[in-house]
């Protein structure tokens, strides 16, 4: 039932026309060509300056190489999703698992020798995108979001790679305690946990929370690659792996797929690659440092990308410290080529007599909201949940409202 209402209320619908210039575009050649000319510019940060020098990394041993047998390859391909989407190879995630036993040696020969060489076949650096609507005009380009289909054979590679790196990184403890995404026994339940047990405590104990969530535009998209690939090398990624992810971050197309259409090709030039394997933990070590330069009396939260930083404090008390730390994020981001957008950064003030101070970001005054939404969950500044309660509801009855309108007879027969 509940694939049946997923099937009824997900299905994405297609774009009939775009307007450009005032013009109106109903071919499929010219939609392709408009949403490759404006995802282009996500992925086009080229930073003139080098990156500031940093600290070295503690490390117990460097991680050169990966190591791999074929029942490692085996397994990853047993336990591959039934998917049918294909990228530039036309090779699938159903056809490697349904043909397993018998690819998996040629496979193992492939990344060997990929590995070795730190050369990855051209197919394995295109992607194939899908625009996917957010919200807003469905006629404007700007208002859809990229969905990327990246080579399956690779991503069973990026697979073997990232296991060892996850070893690397808990082994040396280099992730910080601060990032709760994408890692082991780390998700968006535990990181609210953790900052609503500082909220609730401040609150029975008469204290203030002024929470600053920060907006990161674009971030994924616009790693510069050779500022990422100098921290690989700083946390203890060297040798033919460190060849082999420079590699894979370098010299990378896609192409915008609309029904059977395809746009012309461009080049990425930043980013981490949208729909791998490799890019999310790619990111997470890019953003790392950026918690350890925040003074010890500002909790910080990061998911991904998603950063927000707050203090708690009494009336009589001042939050100097929380602006210094959004001057310390902004110096960062600036040094690293990351841009902030402060007109989608916002203050929560947090307790009945709170003095609302007022906090600037790149000279901007940023805004005070009294709702927020905070990795899915709807609260307001009194720490209720029942707006988001009435959000989940009114949800749901617009679901069940589709599942019905779907049934054209009640009768069983």
């Amino acid at each position: 039932m509940i694939k049946y209402m997923k099937n009824l209320t997900q299905k994405y619908s297609p774009i009939s026309c775009l307007e450009h210039n005032n013009t109106f575009i109903f071919d499929d050649q010219a939609k392709c060509n408009l949403f490759s000319s404006v995802f282009a510019n996500s992925f086009s940060n080229l930073p003139r300056f080098d990156p500031p020098k940093l600290s070295p990394c503690n490390f117990i041993n460097a991680l050169e190489d990966i190591e791999f047998s074929l029942l490692d390859i085996d397994n990853i391909l047993k336990n591959l999703p039934n998917n049918n989407c294909c990228s530039e190879d036309g090779i699938s995630y159903t056809l490697l698992k349904n043909c397993h036993s018998s690819i998996t040696p040629f496979l193992s020969d492939i990344f060997r020798l990929s590995l070795d060489s730190g050369i990855l076949p051209h197919s394995w650096k295109v992607s194939h995108i899908t625009p996917v609507f957010k919200k807003g005009d469905k006629t404007i380009a700007a208002n859809y979001r990229p969905i990327s289909i990246t080579s399956a054979i690779c991503r069973v590679l990026e697979r073997i790679i990232l296991n060892s790196l996850l070893i690397h990184l808990e082994e040396n403890k280099i992730i910080s305690e601060s990032q709760f995404g994408f890692l082991k026994k780390r998700s968006t339940t535990t990181q609210l946990i953790f900052t609503f047990s500082h909220w609730y405590r401040a609150i029975l104990e008469n204290k203030n929370v002024d929470c600053v969530y920060i907006d990161l535009k674009h971030a994924f998209d616009s790693v510069p690659v050779k500022f990422l690939i100098y921290k690989l090398f700083n946390i203890g990624v060297r040798g033919k792996l460190l060849n082999w992810i420079s590699s894979f971050l370098t010299d990378r197309t896609a192409k915008v797929k609309i029904n059977t259409t395809f746009s012309t090709s461009f080049k990425i030039y930043s980013g981490v690659p949208q729909g791998s394997i490799l890019g999310p933990i790619l990111f997470l070590i890019y953003i790392n440092d950026l918690t350890f330069y925040i003074p010890n009396n500002v909790s910080k939260c990061l998911f991904a990308d998603d950063l927000k930083i707050f203090q708690v404090f009494k009336n009589s008390e001042n939050t100097n410290s929380l602006q210094n730390a959004l001057n310390i994020i902004s110096q960062w981001s600036s040094d690293w080529a990351l841009e902030i957008s402060t007109q989608k950064t916002f203050v929560l003030n947090i307790g009945s007599k709170n003095p609302k101070y007022t906090y600037t970001l790149n000279g901007d005054i940023l805004q005070i909201t009294s709702v927020i939404k905070d990795l899915g969950i709807t609260i307001t500044n009194d720490l209720s949940f029942d707006l988001h309660y009435k959000i989940i509801i009114s949800k749901a009855y617009a679901r069940a409202s589709s599942v019905l309108n779907s049934i054209h007879t009640s009768n069983p027969k």
